[in-house]
């Protein structure tokens, strides 16, 4: 017999919680709420930088924060990865894991910003100072291993499925940076933007890593010993340093390609077109960079669940890929209508200057979420090659095209570039 009782009703409400509860989604959310909160706030912190800074001091700190974030990338020698894909693994080696990539890591990075300063001047004459000026020089070098450190240590909460604590983070560094660049504008403006910048990731270590190495990191090597926590404990059986190593040397060129066509475009542009230019182009690209990293984060949180269950690798793939369709389509849209009132904020020889690079900016965010789907993709299957190749054509067509166009449509030509 047929029952004629109507089925329960699932609440939107409920339907949402039982979203948020799938770690896939959960995780990702917290990691894509965290950097729409920086880059929300980060757009703050430039538009004020335009108003009380010259252009010329906003172009040459963007390309010494820049230039900064590039080699901090280099020196974490694609780590934030490893800790990522390696720590749902680790068990009870995942402390000794973590505090292994900190050390590899502020190694190179005090050697590698050392060596830069001391040759900035050949890279750049408006980054001499860094080379002549001890003081520039000290600050460029512990800029650059604190946020090497500040970078490991969130992705091991995202590893330790803690990402919720990333926007927290996030936003109290991007409020602390805003409050210092007002404080600093009129005292000392030369090292205004770089100081508020460096001096709240500086103060976030201590905290966050007292967290993850006396609670998270406990919490979870005791999860992996226990018979609740049999998955981890059979991971944590394969986990090796060799493993680790394996997937750090594949990926790390692909990660090089990657900070190559992210982190020297700001550079490029100050070498071929000067500061003020710079000032103009950086303001766009950072508003852009924002929508994509919500492919980034939610792929990030595929890597973290795809190495507890690669099994159900094509399954989440396709819901990640659905879940940044429908975040980013509205958004863009958004944007794109909105570009000239959003850069109205920052001034109008800004608004001028950058409405039509932001707009294309904004269109790349779709084949930017594809390509970032591919390469989650085929690292967790450890398929490097198909890293290599994606992120080594990206790189030449970027750079090429952007230093092709750059000379001739100005910075509009490197949104041409990036479509």
């Amino acid at each position: 017999m047929i029952s004629s009782q109507p089925k329960a009703r699932i609440s939107p409400l409920t339907q949402l919680f039982a979203h948020l509860r799938v770690p896939l989604y959960r995780n990702g959310y917290a990691l894509m709420i965290g950097s729409a909160t920086t880059s929300a706030l980060g757009v703050a912190y430039w538009a004020l930088a335009a108003r009380y800074y010259p252009p010329e001091i906003v172009g040459v700190s963007s390309a010494v924060l820049s230039a900064m974030m590039l080699l901090a990338g280099i020196a974490v020698l694609s780590l934030p990865g490893a800790l990522v894909r390696f720590i749902p693994q680790a068990g009870d080696r995942t402390r000794s894991f973590v505090l292994t990539t900190y050390v590899i890591s502020v190694g190179t990075a005090a050697i590698l910003s050392s060596i830069f300063c001391l040759t900035a001047g050949r890279w750049s004459e408006q980054l001499a100072f860094l080379q002549e000026d001890r003081m520039w020089f000290g600050a460029f070098v512990l800029a650059t291993v604190a946020w090497c450190i500040f970078s490991l240590q969130d992705s091991a909460l995202t590893g330790l499925r803690q990402a919720i604590w990333v926007p927290v983070e996030n936003t109290l560094f991007s409020v602390a940076k805003i409050g210092l660049l007002l404080l600093l504008a009129g005292p000392i403006p030369q090292w205004g933007l770089f100081t508020a910048w460096t001096i709240p990731v500086i103060i976030a270590l201590a905290p966050i890593n007292y967290l993850l190495f006396q609670r998270w990191i406990p919490q979870h090597s005791a999860q992996a010993q226990t018979s609740a926590g049999a998955l981890q404990a059979t991971g944590s059986a394969g986990f090796t340093y060799g493993a680790v190593q394996r997937y750090v040397i594949g990926n790390y060129p692909g990660t090089l390609l990657y900070l190559a066509y992210t982190m020297l475009l700001p550079l490029l542009v100050t070498h071929i077109a000067g500061s003020r230019a710079n000032a103009y182009f950086f303001i766009p690209w950072m508003i852009a960079s924002g929508l994509q990293l919500i492919a980034l984060n939610l792929t990030t949180s595929l890597t973290v669940e795809a190495a507890r269950d690669e099994a159900k690798l094509a399954l989440y793939c396709y819901r990640i890929l659905q879940q940044s369709l429908k975040l980013l389509l509205p958004l863009i849209l958004l944007v794109s209508f909105a570009a000239p009132w959003i850069l109205l904020v920052f001034g109008t020889d800004y608004r001028d200057a950058g409405t039509a690079l932001l707009q294309l900016l904004a269109l790349s965010s779709i084949p930017n979420a594809v390509v970032m789907l591919y390469l989650s993709f085929v690292r967790i299957q450890n398929r490097v090659g198909g890293v290599i190749f994606t992120q080594g054509a990206l790189c030449i067509l970027l750079l090429g095209l952007s230093y092709v166009l750059l000379p001739q449509w100005g910075i509009t030509g490197i949104g041409w570039a990036s479509l």
